[in-house]
């Protein structure tokens, strides 16, 4: 089985090939690259179909549009452009062997029809092992840090249980009548199936995630970490309408998930995928999920991703099956590097001082860790089993339920205090603020461990909300460095007047511009936005840009620098939005102060002026 993207994208959409037509270009293709391969049968049969037949064409044109309409940096993708081939399934006797579905994905990349190709592979859950140790009953890992992500401490704020907030697990199996889970009413959606037995292990791998995530606030076995979120599940195995045969589809299961849910909504990845080498990897390093990753995050739903447990250097170049050359798709620091917006998670010891668990993926790409070892939370009875059972669960399928809970933690508290929610990106960001490191950060490579406690108290979100508000610009100063007083800038060009927003939620705007007459267009002069196709104005426009500066993005806490809700160091960033090419991307760094006098609110910000030993200060009245 495998699945490719063609390059018929445009003659499609210009309607010079009906989608049936473009089915059987795809099967000429694949019946070309059987000659062209050497495999070992070459008349095999297949059917082709489009790789996403859950979610319609013109819905899936109406994710992307939205997508490219909340997050200027997401490039839309054709999703009616890939394609999934379907053979018959292995045997001894007859269709195509794994080694052959290698050499007809090396063929078919070869081809200027087709632009990726890779093979539609049954997801691996991140792998697991039950521990029959019968004295550990205490989740712990929702306590204290550095223990656990203190979720405890969050259930006394509003919204911290997960309320208003909405999780869906994709995975083969749950068993969603489980005592501790009946009550939380979690729903299949999409076309996916609840597979008990394929491949072995099915509900007892989804039950114990849902259970750290979902498990009731009863009398019976545990609480999840989110007991008030709503819970759905996708299911990967699909059924082939042309045989009633199974096949599983992460990319399909994903695009089921997106169209289920809405902005600072979350979904659950509990998948990893093999390279070419047989080892495992995060499910994005495949080309068909990463487009439906980025389409999720694009939208505002958080997508949590295990790391996968291969022990591999996600900083390391990855040799996908098919034959492509190897590339360093999860570094950051390489050119190849892509972000998905996910919030990868790695795996990490129980015990104090906290290491990598061995089998754990490692590397800079990754966010956050959390307990990969000893997890107590709902089961059934063994991989086949059907009774309702307690135990422990492990590995990066452990870790992430964990980093959903801290996640839609603080997305409930936003949501119930504020009205609003964090897009992906933000809410990535904002759970890595206070957390809990490893012993040895920089060999362990697994990011940290949630600290809910630290972002509620240390005041991430409290200062946030000290310093939400709309402010005026009064003045500009400038002070050396190690000297006290501050000096006015009266003089040209340094008169400006200007408007700056902050967010509870993490994000900010600024507008400032020059109000002295001569470097202004002269009055009356007529502009029309946006600017005409003509020449005549190019100096009354240019006199605009010089005189006026704007930008926008996201807005965090310095975490290198001790802060409290009247002073501190904030990031203005990454900025998305600038009339400044060169500032695009970047981050700004300001020191912040809070001064309350008769009544009012002003605000200091201050940051380095150039090389000079000078800081410039920008002086705010709080307007509301």
């Amino acid at each position: 089985m495998s699945m490719f993207r063609s390059k018929l994208s445009q003659l499609l959409a210009a309607g010079l090939f009906s989608a049936v037509l473009g089915v059987d270009l795809v099967g000429d293709l694949v019946r070309k690259a059987q000659k062209d391969s050497h495999l070992t049968k070459r008349d095999a049969e297949f059917n082709v179909s489009p790789l996403i037949t859950s979610v319609t064409p013109e819905r899936l044109n109406e994710l992307t549009q939205k997508a490219a309409a909340l997050d200027p940096t997401y490039v839309p993708v054709d999703f009616t452009t890939w394609y999934q081939v379907l053979f018959t399934e292995p045997t001894s006797e007859q269709g195509i062997l794994s080694q052959d579905v290698s050499d007809l994905l090396s063929t078919l990349a070869g081809y200027d029809e087709v632009t990726s190709c890779q093979p539609l592979i049954s997801a691996r859950p991140p792998a697991v092992n039950p521990s029959n140790d019968p004295e550990f009953t205490e989740q712990t890992y929702l306590m204290a840090a550095p223990v656990g992500i203190d979720v405890q401490y969050a259930w006394g704020f509003p919204g911290g249980d997960g309320a208003n907030t909405t999780i869906i697990d994709i995975e083969r199996g749950w068993k969603l009548n489980h005592e501790d889970l009946q009550a939380a009413n979690v729903t299949l959606v999409g076309r996916g199936l609840n597979s008990k037995d394929r491949l072995g292990g099915n509900w007892w791998h989804g039950t114990s995630v849902l259970g750290e995530m979902l498990m009731v606030d009863n009398s019976l076995g545990g609480v999840g970490a989110i007991p008030a979120a709503k819970g759905h599940v996708v299911g990967i195995t699909r059924v082939d309408p042309a045989t009633g045969g199974p096949y599983e589809s992460n990319p399909e299961a994903i695009i089921d998930a997106t169209n289920a849910l809405g902005f600072g909504d979350a979904m659950l990845l509990e998948m990893q995928v093999l390279d070419a080498n047989d080892q495992y990897w995060p499910v994005e390093i495949y080309d068909a999920e990463y487009d439906a990753i980025r389409l999720a995050t694009a939208l505002g739903i958080t997508v949590v991703e295990p790391a996968g447990n291969g022990n591999q250097d996600l900083d390391t170049a990855v040799t996908r099956p098919g034959g492509s050359p190897p590339v360093a798709l999860l570094n950051p620091s390489s050119p190849d590097f892509r972000d998905s917006g996910a919030i990868m998670v790695g795996a990490s010891t129980k015990a104090i001082p906290r290491t990598k668990v061995p089998a754990s993926n490692y590397g800079s790409r990754i966010d956050v860790h959390s307990w990969g070892e000893l997890i107590h939370t709902s089961q059934v009875d063994g991989p086949f089993g059907d009774d309702d059972s307690y135990g422990e669960f492990d590995g990066t399928s452990g870790a992430s339920p964990i980093v959903v809970g801290a996640a839609l933690s603080i997305q409930g508290m936003i949501s119930v205090n504020r009205g609003t929610k964090l897009d992906a990106f933000a809410l990535r960001s904002l759970i890595k603020i206070g957390g809990t490191a490893t012993s040895n950060p920089s060999v362990d490579r697994i990011g940290v461990q949630p600290n809910l406690r630290a972002l509620i108290d240390g005041g991430h979100l409290a200062i946030l909300s000290a310093l939400a508000g709309s402010y005026e610009l009064l003045n500009i100063t400038t002070i050396r460095v190690n000297d006290s007083v501050e000096v006015p800038n009266g003089r040209d060009p340094y008169l400006f007047t200007g408007l700056l927003v902050y967010t509870s939620t993490g994000y900010m705007s600024a507008t400032m511009t020059s109000f002295v007459a001569s470097d202004l267009p002269e009055n009356g002069t007529q502009l029309t936005w946006p600017p005409q196709n003509t020449t005549e104005f190019d100096e009354t426009w240019a006199a605009v840009g010089k005189t006026t500066l704007a930008y926008a993005g996201e807005l965090s806490i310095n975490p290198d620098f001790p802060a409290t809700r009247e002073s501190g160091s904030i990031i203005h960033g990454t900025l998305h939005v600038t009339n400044i090419p060169s500032w695009g991307g970047t981050l700004q760094r300001r020191d912040d102060k809070i001064f309350k006098m008769r009544g009012l609110v002003f605000l200091r910000l201050t940051g380095r002026v150039g090389q000079e030993p000078t800081q410039g200060a920008l002086w705010w009245k709080k307007l509301d």
